[in-house]
């Protein structure tokens, strides 16, 4: 079945937006904008639509820019993913600026601007650092242009991660080396590996697919991430803080330590967690079919927020919908 998906990006001075169906470019805009981003990027998204000969149904997946950059324009975005994403029913894939950018492109540094003249630096697989000047050679910012605009490199990048685990969209900031520790660095003396992690996920999931060692390390390495896990790492959960917005990203119990009170602890954990880091709502995701987890979240005071039709695969059975949880924190 042929992938068809939108893909866009406000995180600068732009609306750059793309519409791919199997990474073959079938309508691309890149409008430079200082301001208006919020007003101009849904009547942009609906004409590279109709230019391409899609309609919103055809979609497959919406890829989405996640930054770093302008911090209101990520959030227009993201936002706009996400709610597209829930009323089609489909996934929402972010992508982020360093990895649109390196698409295709030399074994070079990649170049994001920072402020004060200063420059994000960063090869695949590591950290972004902050450097006053950039190397040379490296890509982007004054330096060798990415092989792709960044629309269509996040719809190819998007095409290539669905039906893998993702979590949902959420702005990338970076913060610079004076601003104040990540939430990882909070997390307890206890951390699990992200190979033990990978292993009990394993153990507690099959549909969707569990995370691998190199998911959970790329996963870990935001500053906006935090582990709770216990000390004989029979559970774990992950969570994540941006702005006001908290999220589980997944919670693992091993088999033989269910209905012991851990999820539930650890629940407790995370919202104490993410209240002290400014979050005022916090989301989570629960397969429709998995009727103990649903019951644990209920009693915890998550309630319905949405659904995505259709998200979760089932082996012996029809897909299954992805239940959208919210709670308030305040």
């Amino acid at each position: 079945m042929a992938k068809t998906v939108l893909g866009f990006d406000t995180s600068g001075g732009w609306c750059s937006v793309a519409v791919t169906r199997d990474e073959v470019v079938l309508a691309h805009h890149h409008h430079v904008m200082a301001r208006g981003q919020g007003e101009s990027l849904m009547p942009l998204l609906e004409a590279a639509l109709a230019e391409a000969g899609v309609t919103w149904p055809d979609l497959t997946a919406i890829g989405v820019g996640i930054g770093p950059g302008n911090f209101t324009g990520i959030r227009i975005s993201v936002s706009a993913a996400r709610g597209l994403a829930l009323g089609l029913g489909i996934p929402a894939i972010g992508i982020d600026r360093f990895e649109a950018a390196a698409l295709d492109g030399p074994a070079l540094p990649v170049v994001v601007p920072a402020v004060r003249g200063q420059v994000w630096v960063t090869l695949p697989g590591q950290t972004p650092t902050l450097h006053d000047t950039a190397p040379d050679p490296a890509i982007g910012d004054g330096g060798i242009a990415p092989a792709h605009p960044l629309g269509v490199a996040i719809a190819i990048l998007a095409t290539r991660r669905i039906g893998r685990p993702q979590p949902r969209p959420a702005p990338l900031y970076l913060r610079e080396a004076d601003a104040a520790p990540p939430l990882g660095t909070a997390a307890c003396v206890d951390r699990m590996t992200p190979a033990a992690l990978a292993a009990l996920h394993a153990l507690c999931f099959r549909s969707p697919a569990p995370w691998s060692a190199e998911s959970f390390a790329t996963v870990l390495d935001s500053p906006h991430v935090f582990l709770i896990n216990t000390a004989d790492e029979t559970a774990f959960l992950l969570g994540r803080v941006i702005a006001d917005e908290a999220e589980v990203l997944t919670l693992a119990t091993a088999p033989h330590a269910r209905r012991t009170g851990l999820a539930r602890a650890m629940l407790s954990q995370f919202e104490t967690r993410a209240r002290a880091h400014g979050a005022t709502t916090a989301f989570l995701e629960v397969a429709e079919d998995n009727i103990p987890a649903r019951a644990l979240y209920a009693d915890a005071g998550w309630v319905q927020n949405g659904q995505r039709p259709g998200y979760y695969a089932r082996d012996d059975k029809d897909a299954v919908a992805a239940m959208i949880l919210c709670k308030s924190l305040v």
